[in-house]
């Protein structure tokens, strides 16, 4: 139960550019984490950019399939 807590309560700030963030992405996949949390100071703004900028370039990089 702690381990989860821990887990959950973890977050690094993904202040980078869009190609930074998808990489740092990679790395953690790589590292074995298969699931992350991202979350925006404006909600609204930050599902948009996810959808148009960031996910777009996680099938590039090969991080997720249209599947």
């Amino acid at each position: 139960m702690l381990e989860r807590m821990v887990a959950m309560t973890h977050s690094h700030p993904p202040y980078s550019t869009l190609a930074q963030i998808v990489e740092e992405m990679g790395q953690l996949s790589e590292a074995g984490i298969d699931g992350i949390n991202i979350v925006w100071p404006g909600y609204e703004r930050g599902i948009e950019q996810l959808r148009d900028e960031i996910l777009p370039l996680t099938l590039v990089a090969g991080l997720r399939t249209m599947d």
